[in-house]
């Protein structure tokens, strides 16, 4: 649990702002989630990318953290969650066995760049707020990750 306030609180200091404890997922199990959810998607036939870049963003933020690091170092944390996967999602289009450090892809295939980095775009006005990469600097980023995880 963690005392949670509104980010409005912070411009109106004077005001009264209740904070609020609020139950946290462990951002370990969430980045290796975002990655496989993307390798994922990258097996459909016809893969989304409307609000997607959203979770390329979520995990190059989290690669050089504690979190990250940990969650990679973490071999059975890594296979509990393919397994997890497999058995409780099973979705049919999905090769489970593609999740493994050797053969993971979590980057969007170079035809759906385009259409990502639309998305990405739209997520930095929408959504993101604060600096950011572009989206050429997120992919490069992402991609010494997917080489950190194929050689674990």
């Amino acid at each position: 649990e963690r005392d949670i306030r509104s980010i409005i609180a912070e411009s109106f200091s004077n005001e009264d702002f209740t904070s609020a404890k609020i139950r946290m997922v462990v951002p370990t199990r969430t980045f290796l989630e975002k990655i496989f959810l993307l390798s994922e998607e990258f097996q459909k036939e016809r893969p989304r990318s409307f609000r997607m870049s959203r979770h390329l963003y979520d995990i190059e933020k989290l690669m050089d953290t504690n979190y990250g690091r940990d969650a990679l170092a973490d071999k059975k944390l890594y296979e509990a969650i393919i397994e997890h996967r497999r058995k409780y999602y099973a979705l049919k289009f999905v090769n489970y066995d593609l999740h493994s450090p050797q053969t993971i892809s979590f980057l969007p295939p170079i035809e759906l760049m385009d259409d990502w980095n639309e998305d990405y775009i739209k997520m930095q006005q929408d959504f993101i707020y604060g600096d950011s990469l572009s989206f050429s600097q997120l992919i490069s980023k992402l991609n010494i990750l997917q080489d950190r995880l194929r050689n674990l």
